[in-house]
C-alpha cells in the first residue's frame, strides 16, 4: 500500500512542480490540478511485484499468483471543512472490507466494514487503531507541495517593485541576455539598510499571499544590509533575481543568504532556476541548493517537463545529499493526452556508502476535461542502492471523477479520547482481529495454487482447516 502511494506521490510530485504552467504552455490542456484537489474522485489500482530483493525464484512467483487477484479502491472527496474517504480491499473485483474516513482540523471519525455498526471518533482514530502515521505521506521530506513555493514567490515579486519601491536605489535601461529566459530591458537595485531590516520581515510577509512562504517570511530575523537586483523584459516581466543578506530563525542562528532565481513565463515556455547558498555565520552547517524546472516543447512539437533537484544539508559536520531528475513527455493521442518518462530521486545520510532512492516511470493516458478529468495506464515504481535496483512493482491505475456521497452514523460511537489505555487496547485488538479474520477467510476461498505465499509455513492440515472454514461461512 505504500510503495503505491510513493509511486502516485512521485507523479504528482512531478507534476506540481510546474502546477501553474501545466495549463499555460498545454502539458496537461485537460486537467487542473487545482481542480482535482477540489473534486471528488475515485481510483483503483493493483500491482505486479516483479521484483523483491528478499525472495529467491520460488518465493516471488508466489507473490505474484496471490497479487493477481488483488486490487485497491479508492474514494476522496473534499469538503468545505472536513475531507472524507474509502479504502476498500478487492479480492477478484468483490470487496472483501472497506475503511471509511472523515477527517476535519479537530479530529476524524472511522468505520469498518467488518464492524458494521461502529463508528470510532477521536483525534487520530486510524494511527491509535491501526498504527498508521498521522504524518503527511512524503519521499525523502518531498511530499508534491513544493511548486506553492514558486507560485507564492512569483506573487511576491510581482508586488516587490511597489512594495519596496522606496528602498529602490537604482535603475537602468539595459540589454543583457539571460540565458533561456529572455532579453532583460530594465535592472533594478534596492538596498534596505541595516537601520531598517527590523520591521522586513513583515513588511515582505504582507506582500506575499496566504501560504508556506507567508508562514516562514513571517518567522524571520533580518540582520544587517540586505540587497536586491530584479532584470525585467520588455513588458515588465521578471527574468531573474538576486538577494543577498544575513537572516535566520533568530539571531543565533544566522545564516549569509544568496538567492538567484531566473525564470520566464509565457505561452511558449515556462522555466525556473534556483539557487540557494546559506552557510552559517557560526559553525560549519551550510544548505546548498539548486533547482531547475522546465515546460517547453521538444523538436517534435510534443511538451516535454523536465528537471533536476540537488541539495546538500551540513549540520553539525554531517552532510545529507537529495538529488532528483525528470523527464515527461505528454503527445496527444486521440481526445487525451499520454504521459511517458520517468522521474528518479534519491538520498545519501551521513556515513552511508551508496544513497537510496525510488525510480517512477509512467505510461497514463489522461482524457475528459477540467469537470470530468479521467487517468488510465501504469506505473513502474523501483526502489534502488546506489544502481541496484532492490525492488519493484508495476501499477496499473484508473482514476475518474466520482459523485458526492454523505457520511452515515452508525448504531453505536466510540470515542477513543474518552478511553482508557486498557479499553483503547482492547478496541484497537477487536478491530485488527476482525479484518484479519474477513480478510484472511476471504483470500482462503481462491484457487489452492495462489495460496502457497500465504499458507507457505503452515503445515497442508492447518491450511485445510482454514479453506474448510471459510467455504462453511
Amino acid at each position: 500500500m505504500r510503495r503505491i502511494l510513493l509511486g502516485l506521490l512521485a507523479m504528482v510530485c512531478c507534476l506540481t512542480l510546474a502546477a501553474p504552467a501545466l495549463a499555460e504552455v498545454a502539458f496537461l490542456p485537460m486537467i487542473s490540478l487545482r481542480d482535482l484537489e477540489t473534486m471528488p474522485l475515485e481510483l483503483t489500482l493493483s500491482a505486479e511485484v516483479t521484483a523483491y530483493a528478499p525472495f529467491g525464484e520460488d518465493r516471488l512467483p508466489q507473490l505474484t499468483n496471490l497479487m493477481k487477484h488483488l486490487a485497491l479502491h479508492i474514494t476522496w472527496q473534499p469538503l468545505i471543512d472536513e475531507t472524507q474517504s474509502t479504502v476498500a480491499v478487492l479480492v477478484d473485483g468483490e470487496e472483501a472490507l472497506s475503511l471509511g474516513l472523515q477527517e476535519t482540523a479537530q479530529g476524524g471519525m472511522a468505520q469498518f466494514s467488518v464492524l458494521p455498526n461502529t463508528t470510532y471518533a477521536g483525534a487520530d482514530p486510524l494511527s491509535l487503531l491501526l498504527g498508521m502515521s498521522p504524518e503527511p505521506l512524503s519521499i525523502f521530506g518531498i511530499d508534491g507541495s513544493e511548486s506553492a513555493w514558486l507560485e507564492e514567490g512569483y506573487e511576491l515579486l510581482n508586488a516587490i517593485g511597489e512594495g519596496l519601491a522606496s528602498y529602490r536605489t537604482g535603475e537602468s535601461k539595459i540589454k543583457t541576455e539571460i540565458k533561456n529566459m529572455g532579453t532583460a530591458r530594465l535592472k533594478q537595485d534596492y538596498t534596505i539598510p541595516k537601520s531598517e531590516t527590523e520591521g522586513l520581515s513583515a513588511l515582505l510577509a504582507g506582500l506575499c499571499p496566504e501560504g508556506r512562504l507567508k508562514e516562514l517570511i513571517s518567522g524571520l530575523v533580518f540582520s544587517g544590509k540586505q540587497t536586491l537586483r530584479v532584470y525585467r523584459d520588455a513588458d515588465d516581466a521578471p527574468l531573474r533575481i538576486e538577494w543577498t543578506g544575513n537572516c535566520g530563525v533568530d539571531e543565533d542562528h544566522l545564516r549569509d543568504v544568496t538567492f538567484t532565481w531566473r525564470l520566464r513565463r509565457d505561452d511558449t515556455a515556462y522555466r525556473d532556476e534556483v539557487t540557494l547558498t546559506s552557510p552559517a555565520l557560526r559553525g560549519s552547517d551550510n544548505n546548498r541548493l539548486t533547482w531547475n524546472c522546465a515546460i517547453a516543447p521538444n523538436k517534435s512539437g510534443q511538451m516535454v517537463l523536465s528537471g533536476n533537484l540537488s541539495y546538500t544539508r551540513t549540520e553539525n559536520k554531517q552532510k545529507t545529499i537529495l538529488t532528483g531528475e525528470y523527464k515527461l513527455t505528454s503527445e496527444d493521442e486521440g481526445s487525451g493526452t499520454r504521459v511517458t518518462g520517468s522521474a528518479t530521486i534519491s538520498q545519501q545520510l551521513p556515513g552511508a556508502d551508496k544513497a537510496t532512492g525510488y525510480t517512477f516511470e509512467p505510461n497514463l493516458l489522461f482524457t475528459g476535461d477540467s469537470n470530468i478529468p479521467a487517468m488510465e495506464g501504469t506505473l513502474t515504481v523501483s526502489s534502488l542502492l546506489g544502481k541496484t535496483t532492490l525492488d519493484q512493482a508495476i501499477i496499473t491505475l484508473d482514476m475518474r471523477r466520482t459523485g458526492y456521497t454523505s457520511w452515515q452514523m452508525r448504531q453505536e460511537t466510540v470515542n477513543l479520547s474518552l478511553l482508557d489505555a486498557a479499553s483503547q487496547e482492547a478496541a484497537r485488538d477487536q478491530v485488527t482481529s476482525a479484518i484479519s479474520s474477513a480478510f484472511i477467510r476471504r483470500l482462503a476461498l481462491l484457487p489452492r495454487e495462489d495460496l502457497d505465499y500465504l499458507f507457505m509455513d503452515l503445515p497442508e492440515e492447518t491450511v485445510q482447516a482454514i479453506i474448510s472454514a471459510a467455504q462453511s461461512d
